[in-house]
């Protein structure tokens, strides 16, 4: 995800009435982590430091995005949302010591 889009274009596109906000949901349960959530020293990393005891699933991020495209966000732009129980924190350690596939192929 690119959050750089928050140094200035939500100032251009919020005078034609377009919000541009991020949602970063730290470690939400989806197949592109899959291989994460079978990984018990991920597993346990993530536990270990998260309030909630799980990776977030995509149904509980639903509210926060309804919200940024309702009404009662109309006055909200620019905004980084971290919707993660701080799991966010322990993910670049535990990467360094998981395998991460070479050459960016994903195999």
């Amino acid at each position: 995800m690119r959050i750089l889009v928050l140094h200035g274009e939500e100032r251009c596109y919020a005078r034609r009435g377009i919000r541009v906000n991020v949602l970063a949901p730290g470690v939400l349960a989806t197949p592109m982590i899959e291989h994460w959530l079978k990984d018990p020293e991920m597993v346990q990393a993530l536990m270990d430091n998260s309030p909630m005891g799980r990776a977030s699933q995509p149904d509980e991020m639903a509210g926060k995005v309804l919200f940024l495209c309702s009404p009662l966000a109309s006055f909200i732009t620019g905004q980084l949302f971290l919707v993660d129980t701080r799991t966010g924190q322990v993910i670049k350690p535990i990467l360094r010591i998981s395998e991460i596939p070479q050459g960016g192929t994903g195999s």
